[in-house]
């Protein structure tokens, strides 16, 4: 994560939808970047505050409470900011994204790790639609977003992609 983001010390991170912060954690360890986590939940952020003093890391990293649809923090606050099966999630991508754009500093990068319904995807064939209703249903989840909903979002709020790649479609991916 840390090296795909291109976080250094100098960086400000934001983890939306950070859970206990696992992961913004390691990001802070290995890169020394400042990290705010962020999520909604009471337990996650107590948790996770607690998690941070116990690896030693509250010089640099906290967690708190919002709604990455809507923050209160101020324009361009952050180099860097990411989230790891979040947007899943979300009923707005355009909202979201366009708080990501907001949130940015000046070629500021934001990455996004998700499980997406892809371009290949044929919604007249049985098996990838049970495939989609499957993972949606067993983890709970809303349906699963296209992944031209996100392209579509991303651009429309300014923000230009770099890469982006499918890992189930690169070429030494091992069958699940």
């Amino acid at each position: 994560m840390t090296r795909y983001l291109g976080a250094g010390k100098e960086d400000s991170v934001l983890e939306i939808g950070c859970g206990y912060g696992e992961m913004g954690r390691q990001v802070a360890k290995i890169s020394g970047a400042s990290v705010t986590g962020l999520t909604m939940a009471d337990a996650e952020i107590v948790g996770g505050n607690q998690r941070i003093k116990e690896a030693g890391l509250d010089d640099r990293c906290k967690i708190v409470q919002g709604n990455y649809h809507k923050t209160d923090f101020q324009d361009a606050s952050f180099s860097k900011i990411f989230g790891i099966y979040t947007l899943k999630y979300s009923s707005d991508l355009d909202a979201v994204f366009g708080e990501v754009a907001r949130l940015l500093k000046p070629n500021g990068r934001f990455l996004s790790y998700e499980i997406l319904v892809t371009d290949a995807y044929d919604k007249t064939n049985p098996e990838h639609k049970e495939y989609v209703q499957n993972i949606s249903t067993c983890t709970c989840m809303p349906p699963l977003w296209h992944a031209q909903a996100m392209r579509d979002a991303a651009l429309k709020a300014g923000l230009v992609p770099v890469v982006e790649e499918d890992i189930g479609a690169v070429p030494n991916a091992r069958p699940w």
